[in-house]
Order: structure tokens, then sequence, then C-alpha cells
């Protein structure tokens, strides 16, 4: 965000800019991350872990062959 009110003010003050352009630009348009923000609730926290650990766990699978893992499956399944 601070990158975007750099931005923002950057453009804001340049010598070409004129009253009507100014009112239809607002900071949030320099954001370069949409969904930005700086201070993140517990449950914020827990959901983006929870999306970095099933990413993690996606990438390892992914190094294995999949008749491997296929075989792994249906012997736990087969077990419990």
């Amino acid at each position: 965000m601070q990158n975007a009110m750099l931005q923002y003010s950057m453009y804001m003050t340049s010598q070409g800019m004129t009253r009507d352009a100014a009112k239809k630009i607002k900071p949030s348009q320099f954001q370069l991350i949409k969904e930005e923000k700086i201070f993140k609730t517990k449950e914020e926290l827990a959901e983006i872990a929870r999306k970095k650990e099933e990413e993690r766990k996606a990438a390892m699978f992914s190094m294995f062959d999949p008749a491997l893992l296929d075989q792994l499956k249906s012997a736990t399944n087969n077990e419990a």
C-alpha cells in the first residue's frame, strides 16, 4: 500500500494534472496486489497458512510417480 500511495502522490503532483482527472484517480488503482491488507485477522492468517501447506503438499506429491501414489492410497484404504 505504501508503494501505491507514493505512486498516487507523484501522479497527483505532476504539472499536467487537471482537476477533472484528479477527481477520477484513486490510490487503489495503483495497488500491485489487489487483496493487500496491512493488518490481517487470525482467521486470515490461518487461511493463508493452510493454503501454503496445501501448495507444499501438492508440490511434494508431484515429485512422485502417480502409480506409486495410487498404490500407497489403496494400501492405506485397505488397512482402514
